[in-house]
């Protein structure tokens, strides 16, 4: 999925896993340009 996850130091918390999914999701889609936080 994520090849530069390490890059990313994305800590992760419970109420921010919906946050965590939409990243994921985003570069999984390749539209890591479109990320709305």
């Amino acid at each position: 999925m994520i090849e530069n996850s390490k890059d990313l130091e994305i800590k992760v918390d419970d109420k921010d896993l919906p946050t965590l999914i939409k990243i994921i999701w985003a570069f999984d889609s390749g539209r890591s340009d479109k990320i709305n936080i």
